[in-house]
C-alpha cells in the first residue's frame, strides 16, 4: 500500500516539463514588454531632444501698406451674349522667423485666397499657388525676407461667405527634411486679418 501511494504522489516527468516551459513564455512576454517600454521611452527622449533642438518656422501675414484692402473685379467676355465673370484680390506680406534651436532652410512658400461657405476641416493645398521655390536659410531667431504677393480668387465675395487666406511653408534643418508650417487667415471686408483658430491652418510639423 506505501508503495502505490509513493507512485501515486510522484508528478509524471511531463509535469516539471511543462510548467519550465511555461514559465520561459511567461519571463519571455515580460521581457519583451519591458524591452518594448524601453524602446517606446528611448525614442520618446529622442524625439524630445529633436523638438527641443530643431528649427520651427514660425508665419506671419500682414496686409501691404498703402496696397489697400480688396479688390473686386469683373472680366467681360464678349460673344452672342456677355459672360461676366467675377473674382478677387488682396496683396499679402508673408513674413517667416526661425523660432528653433538650429538654422532652417526654406524651400517653399504656398499661398491662396478663397471664398467659402464655411472653413474646411482640412485645407485644400491644391489650391495654393507657389509663391517662392528659390531656397532661402534662415539663421537661429533670424527673421526672413518679407514676401509681398498678390493673390486672386475667381470668385467674387457673396454675403454671408468667407474670405480666407491660408498657405503653407516648406522648410528643412539639420535634423531632417519635409518639415512644414500651415498658416491661415480671415480677411475683414476692411482688409485686417484674423488669425484661424482650427489648428490644421496653424500647424508645425
Amino acid at each position: 500500500m506505501g508503495f502505490l501511494l509513493a507512485l501515486l504522489s510522484e508528478k509524471p516527468p511531463w509535469w516539471d516539463v511543462a510548467w519550465a516551459t511555461w514559465a520561459l513564455v511567461v519571463v519571455g512576454i515580460v521581457a519583451a514588454y519591458i524591452g518594448l517600454q524601453t524602446l517606446a521611452d528611448i525614442k520618446k527622449q529622442t524625439q524630445g531632444f529633436i523638438n527641443d533642438g530643431r528649427s520651427w518656422i514660425m508665419v506671419e501675414v500682414q496686409p501691404i501698406p498703402g496696397a489697400g484692402p480688396i479688390f473686386d473685379g469683373k472680366t467681360v467676355s464678349r460673344g452672342i451674349r456677355d459672360i461676366v465673370a467675377e473674382n478677387t484680390a488682396f496683396t499679402a506680406r508673408i513674413i517667416c522667423k526661425n523660432d528653433g534651436k538650429t538654422p532652417a532652410w526654406i524651400t517653399e512658400k504656398r499661398a491662396c485666397i478663397d471664398i467659402v461657405d464655411s472653413l474646411p476641416e482640412i485645407p485644400d493645398w491644391t489650391r495654393t499657388q507657389p509663391i517662392q521655390i528659390e531656397p532661402e536659410p534662415l539663421s537661429v531667431s533670424q527673421i526672413g525676407r518679407p514676401k509681398d504677393e498678390g493673390l486672386t480668387c475667381k470668385r467674387g465675395r457673396e454675403q454671408g461667405k468667407m474670405f480666407v487666406l491660408y498657405g503653407i511653408v516648406k522648410y528643412r534643418d539639420p535634423f531632417g527634411g519635409n518639415r512644414s508650417t500651415s498658416f491661415g487667415y480671415k480677411i475683414r471686408d476692411d482688409g485686417v486679418l484674423e488669425r484661424l483658430t482650427h489648428p490644421k491652418y496653424n500647424e508645425n510639423t
